[in-house]
């Protein structure tokens, strides 16, 4: 997972993106998040981009691990990647 994010000193948004692999043959650029996220706080918009990158991200079935439990990381890993850059609760 790669998370790029840039915040104003107010907190706000001001451009946001990510993009998650082990899931497929390629990585995936989930799209939508400037949409949700930008001129908002980073802190209101935690959830938001988590639900929009589990909804877009869908592994194949043919690799050795679990699929349904890849799918399951990709939102605890999305809360991590927020929390680094300082956003989101701490218990995530």
């Amino acid at each position: 997972l790669a998370l790029a994010a840039e915040v104003a000193p107010d907190e706000t948004v001001e451009s946001i993106s990510l993009v998650v692999s082990a899931l497929g043959s390629r990585p995936r650029v989930v799209s939508g998040l400037d949409r949700i996220a930008v001129g908002r706080p980073l802190g209101e918009v935690v959830e938001a981009v988590v639900q929009q990158a589990h909804k877009q991200c869908h592994p194949l079935e043919n690799i050795i691990v679990d699929p349904d439990w890849r799918r399951a990381m990709v939102p605890v890993h999305v809360r991590r990647a927020l929390r680094e850059i300082g956003a989101g609760p701490a218990g995530a």
